[in-house]
């Protein structure tokens, strides 16, 4: 039997009431939480231990039935407790890159699911992940996956954000030939902030523009060098002034501007590559994020050892 004590539930108010989770491994879990609150179906089909992202509890809180969705919890399996993510209505992009080999589908498991397109060969690939199975892969060739800035989430203006994902590379381009690993523009443009890999001196690079037609928030080289075939964890984070960029959870730079990045809801986000010219990185990359509002990091942090969830 496992007890969750009041440290596995960061950011809520614990009282004495405690309600029973079921799931098919007849494993009797208890959940200590806030609020009372009657639990009406918790059974989850999937034996443990597992990531719980997709199945819904039920809940009748102070009289009124609301929908809660296990995907804001992740089964820590060395404690034996559950962790939420306090900042999970916050995230406006969540890739698992999760999926059946060579699928090109790539679901946004955040609670505003957005559309994610793939282009060029870029797919899911089982061979390779870094959590949950699969990464999603992209052949050096034109391959790339965006999604549209329509949405107010992507101008961040002054505000805080964060985006965060895991990259491994298989091969590199030729020296001085950058691939984009993130921007939020087509194309050799300026975006509010482009992370880019430097082709071979393997160097991780960013840049940020607030005017859409220069670097003229600032820009940075040498930011880590990444090696063939190892995982790298790599953010962006924006709090108040200071925009920070992380490598492997160590702060690689900071740039200070009190600037709004540049947006434009016609533009389109994107992953992995460009149309043209070809920046497309051999390699790839897993569980991406973007979390608006929120700067997760402001100094030196160890890397995430799970799946976001």
């Amino acid at each position: 039997i496992l007890e969750f004590h009041n440290y596995d539930w960061p950011n809520l108010e614990l009282l004495n009431s405690i309600y029973r989770a079921r799931h098919a491994s007849a494993m009797n879990e208890f959940l200590r939480l806030g609020t009372p609150f009657t639990i009406i179906d918790s059974t989850i089909v999937q034996p443990y231990p597992f990531s719980a992202r997709d199945w819904p509890i039920t809940i009748n809180q102070t009289g009124q039935t609301r929908q809660v969705k296990l995907k804001q919890y992740l089964l820590d399996a060395e404690r034996g407790a559950w962790i939420i993510d306090p900042n999970f209505s916050s995230v406006v992009l969540l890739l698992h890159m999760d999926g059946t080999d060579a699928s090109t589908t790539f679901t946004d498991s955040s609670s505003s699911a957005k559309t994610v397109t793939a282009h060029g060969n870029a797919q899911i690939d089982t061979a390779q992940s870094k959590f949950g199975g699969a990464s999603a892969l992209f052949d050096g060739t034109g391959d790339y996956i965006d999604f549209p800035l329509t949405s107010s989430d992507f101008n961040f203006g002054t505000g805080d954000f964060t985006i965060e994902f895991w990259y491994r590379k298989s091969a590199s381009a030729a020296n001085g030939t950058y691939t984009r690993l993130i921007q939020f523009r087509d194309g050799d443009q300026f975006s509010s902030v482009s992370l880019a890999d430097a082709g071979a001196a393997g160097q991780i690079t960013v840049a940020y523009s607030s005017n859409g037609t220069s670097w003229d928030i600032g820009s940075a080289d040498n930011l880590g060098t990444v090696a063939l075939n190892t995982w790298y964890h790599l953010a962006v984070c924006r709090s108040s002034t200071n925009i920070r960029t992380f490598f492997n959870g160590a702060v690689a730079h900071t740039q200070s501007t009190s600037a709004a990045l540049f947006y434009n809801s016609a533009d389109v986000g994107i992953i992995g590559g460009q149309s043209t010219p070809n920046r497309t990185i051999t390699g790839w990359i897993d569980d991406f994020r973007i979390t608006k509002g929120v700067a997760r990091y402001t100094a030196a942090f160890s890397v995430p050892t799970a799946a976001f969830p």
